[in-house]
């Protein structure tokens, strides 16, 4: 399928970037090809691509209207997508825009290590640099939640739904025992495709903490099928927001329900 190989591609190639700008102390910037023209470059293929990937994708999966076909269709498109990526966690990743704010008047240390390294490498350029990430970031989140949000609606249509990878399915199973002592705490409620925080007894970071227990078995967080499961978005951006909350020790307001919960 050729659109999920260049949206495939695109994921790859924004993890990659992000390796690389990760760990400026082990990747010389310049010398993996990142000029400043460069990063403007991808920045504008990539918000080409925000309005086609989802479209070409759901063209590939239902364009002929072969009903007959869809299932297989959708079954081989999820088996390209479950296959590990060579650079970002899976190919529904949410990648963190927040690393490369700028400083501003209210918040001048914002970033300092990342606009010191970058000012050593680009100099005056540093700034139009971080504008370009981010902007570039902010895009491919959004082709990703599209693409997540495009698949979620043709499964719903054809009545298919995805099988999990083995790791997933033990996870899963201990995610759904616990869903069901929140039903009964009267947290959540069940709906047919999953649950839903109950007149929003708990917050969104509540839910990403508690959900941050039931990793995939290689450790990383099942954003699309907890997002679709739980009706929410980007819950592993607010799960990463937690570990870097370092005066909340990594847990949000309200975690003693959460972990009450669990220990239950």
């Amino acid at each position: 399928m050729r659109a999920i190989g260049k949206y495939k591609a695109m994921v790859d190639e924004v993890g990659r970037m992000m390796m690389v700008f990760a760990n400026l102390d082990k990747f010389p910037i310049l010398e993996q090809g990142w000029t400043l023209a460069a990063i403007q470059k991808t920045q504008a293929d990539i918000m080409d691509c925000a309005n086609t990937a989802a479209d070409q994708i759901k063209k590939e999966l239902i364009g002929d209207g072969d009903k007959a076909k869809f299932r297989g269709r959708l079954e081989t498109a999820f088996f390209e997508l479950g296959a590990d990526p060579n650079f970002a966690p899976s190919y529904f990743p949410v990648f963190d825009e927040a690393i490369f704010e700028l400083p501003s008047k209210d918040y001048p240390d914002r970033n300092k290590e990342m606009v010191d390294a970058l000012t050593d490498v680009y100099g005056g350029d540093a700034g139009k640099v971080m504008l370009a990430l981010q902007v570039l970031l902010h895009w491919a989140n959004f082709i990703v939640e599209d693409v997540s949000k495009m698949l979620a609606e043709v499964c719903k249509f054809v009545g298919y739904t995805p099988e999990p990878q083995q790791g997933e399915k033990e996870q899963q199973k201990d995610l759904h025992y616990y869903c069901h002592k929140a039903i009964e705490k009267g947290y959540f409620v069940k709906v047919d495709d999953g649950y839903r925080i109950k007149n929003r007894e708990w917050t969104k970071a509540q839910l990403a903490y508690f959900l941050n227990h039931f990793l995939n078995a290689d450790g990383t967080f099942p954003d699309k099928e907890y997002c679709v499961l739980f009706g929410e978005s980007r819950l592993s951006k607010a799960a990463n927001q937690l570990m870097n909350n370092k005066n909340g020790d990594g847990k949000p307001r309200g975690y003693k329900k959460v972990d009450e919960l669990l220990q239950g």
